[in-house]
């Protein structure tokens, strides 16, 4: 007896051409989410949500999470971090230094060298060596944002969602030092230039392929009524279904018309671990060129990465 309708996922095997993720029903999504955490990191992420004191994700009473100079602001490197990485994100890391001690001086921390994460150490360990420790954030101890520089095997994935427990936190990770250097020029830029008068331009991008279910549901739900609702102060262009081609996002990415934001509802493409391919590859967007699951077949002209 079928338990219900279907839940569809993005995602194309690049392999195959076949989903991702096969079609399950809300019961069986409803017992993977409320099977039992199979490992302690997973273990400590529940049992975050049944104290009390740490119902949600905020810094300590009293502390505006919308102000840095309020919040603190840090950076975490591997202990072992290349420096030439730290010197090409100067830029972005002496604005952040400015803000967050605009109040008191301390709150901005560079967890670096010595100070660093180190190879192995847990979550507690970490913070127990910084002086801090389980509940809500003391932005005079430890920053509430952390921003972790670096691929998981310089800081493992499991840190980055144990300190998100309490911490606001992010990650770069690029693949060359110029790619650092690139982004923290970036970042400054676009906050320190003079505010636009025109207003910004949004773009949505969603392929709806042939006799499938995922990309229907998304053009249909999705895209098509957020198109419509934000309207209303934006400049929005929309690339649904037949628009929306490989070609048509080169364009509109290179042009002079190029979008502020851009919105996409597509299928990524994934590899099996070890490919070839899926370092450079993994998460490419399929576009309205592939011609849809019955085809059972997908390659790079289908594809824009």
């Amino acid at each position: 007896m079928s338990e219900g309708p279907l839940l569809f996922a993005n995602g194309v095997d690049a392999t195959t051409g076949g989903p991702l993720l096969a079609p399950m029903t809300v019961e069986s999504l409803a017992r993977l989410a409320t099977s039992a955490p199979a490992d302690q990191a997973g273990a400590e992420l529940a049992a975050r949500h049944r104290r009390a004191i740490e119902q949600v994700y905020a810094p300590k009473q009293g502390v505006d999470p919308t102000d840095l100079a309020q919040t603190g602001w840090g950076v975490v490197f591997a202990e072992d971090a290349d420096p030439r990485i730290v010197t090409a994100l100067t830029p972005m890391l002496e604005r952040r230094h400015a803000q967050a001690d605009a109040l008191v001086e301390g709150r901005y921390h560079e967890f670096v060298g010595a100070n660093g994460y180190r190879a192995g150490e847990s979550k507690s360990a970490f913070l127990r060596r910084h002086r801090s420790g389980p509940g809500p954030v003391d932005p005079d101890v430890i920053p509430y944002y952390l921003l972790l520089v670096g691929g998981p095997d310089e800081i493992p994935f499991e840190i980055q969602y144990q300190l998100d427990v309490q911490h606001a936190v992010g990650r770069i990770h690029f693949d060359d030092v110029a790619g650092y250097a690139r982004y923290a020029a970036n970042v400054v830029a676009a906050e320190t230039r003079p505010p636009s008068t025109e207003s910004p331009r949004l773009s949505f991008f969603a392929a709806r392929n042939d006799d499938d279910p995922a990309t229907a549901l998304s053009c249909e739900h999705l895209v098509t009524p957020l198109a419509t609702a934000l309207r209303d102060g934006w400049s929005v262009r929309s690339f649904i279904g037949p628009d929306a081609s490989k070609d048509g996002l080169q364009a509109m990415l290179s042009g002079a018309e190029r979008p502020d934001l851009l919105f996409t509802a597509t299928h990524g493409i994934g590899f099996p671990t070890g490919h070839s391919d899926q370092r450079a590859t993994q998460g490419a967007l399929v576009c309205q060129d592939w011609p849809g699951p019955r085809h059972r077949k997908i390659g790079p002209g289908q594809w824009f990465a």
